[in-house]
């Protein structure tokens, strides 16, 4: 592991643009929040809550009837 480490800091010294795929990968984390992200939903998949229609919403801006007030 340390040898493979230092190989990667000679090329970054000799060719820095030769991993530049390699350095966004890294800054982003290796992108593993992208991969557990994905499991967790296809494992517990999500469900949208679908807004209401709008003639359910209350028109009035009134005091709401005593019969449907808690």
């Amino acid at each position: 592991g340390m040898a493979i480490m230092y190989l990667c800091l000679i090329s970054l010294q000799l060719r820095p643009d030769a991993l530049t795929r390699l350095r966004r990968w890294s800054y982003a984390g290796f992108y593993v929040d992208e991969l557990f992200t994905r499991l967790a939903l296809t494992i517990w998949p999500t469900r949208w809550a679908l807004a209401a229609p709008p003639s359910q919403y209350c028109q009035t801006t009134g005091p709401v009837p005593a019969a449907t007030a808690q």
